[in-house]
């Protein structure tokens, strides 16, 4: 993972070092490690805005999510995008708690145009209807 940047020898373990993300280490003299994730307020807004779009009756031809997961599997797809990401994938991870702060989902939603850039263009349909998409997922913000 691009995430594990540090490395850990534990004492007692001779199975060498082992990767981690930052955000996976903590003090050992502190006793008790908070678990920090998004407000319950701001994730369950995002996730009515993500069924909301889901729901639309023309949302797969006017923010291209069809076309989307489709391509996230595709080996044209996978060479040209550094870090694939689907509405798909962004909404599991909402459901999961995995984002910490708002900023963190932004990114994540916001690579879904780069990824159409990288992908067909900056002038291409897909990448008109991601950011279509992005703009209605990130409108109340």
């Amino acid at each position: 993972s691009p995430w594990d940047r540090c490395t850990v020898k534990y004492r007692g373990d001779s199975s060498g070092l082992h990767k981690h993300s930052p955000w996976e280490l903590f003090d050992l003299n502190r006793t008790k490690v908070e678990s920090q994730h998004m407000d319950d307020h701001c994730k369950a807004q995002l996730l009515s805005t993500i069924e909301k779009v889901e729901g639309c009756k023309n949302s797969e031809d006017e923010y291209g999510l069809r076309k989307l997961r489709q391509l996230v599997n595709r080996f044209e797809f996978l060479s040209k995008v550094p870090v694939p990401l689907s509405l798909d994938i962004i909404k599991a991870r909402l459901l999961n708690d995995y984002y910490r702060c708002l900023e963190a989902l932004k990114y994540d939603v916001r690579l879904l145009v780069s990824n159409a850039e990288n992908y067909s263009g900056p002038e291409s349909d897909l990448t008109a209807k991601m950011r279509r998409l992005v703009d209605q997922l990130l409108e109340y913000k």
